[in-house]
């Protein structure tokens, strides 16, 4: 579920909601290690635990806070406190090993290379 007055603003600790069949079910931001899209729908990976609802990934990438959350290929969205290692053009979260697109590896690494 997407809040229209907060586009851009969620970040972790925000009350968020997800679309699980007929339900909506809260969500703590900390938990979400990533989010993996399949056309039309979503994973959510909550404590490496995933979660599928009815939403695009364009739709959770302009309601995110661009600062907490990053697009890291055209399949996947993280958090970046979550990110444990980078290496290869990959993503190391947890057990999950992510790839970095070419189209988003520019962006990525700006702002990896703007934490240090």
């Amino acid at each position: 579920m997407l809040n229209k007055k907060r586009k851009g603003m969620i970040k972790p600790g925000d009350l968020y909601f997800i679309q699980i069949g007929k339900a909506k079910i809260k969500i703590d931001l900390h938990t979400l290690d990533y989010i993996e899209s399949y056309e039309n729908y979503c994973k959510y990976y909550l404590n490496q635990k995933p979660h599928l609802s009815s939403i695009t990934l364009k739709e959770i990438e302009a309601s995110f806070c661009k600062t907490e959350f990053i697009r890291i290929h055209r399949r996947f969205i993280i958090p970046l406190r979550k990110i444990d290692k980078i290496e290869d053009n990959q993503v190391y979260i947890k057990n999950a090993v992510l790839p970095i697109g070419n189209t988003y590896k520019e962006a990525f690494f700006k702002i990896i290379n703007g934490l240090n």
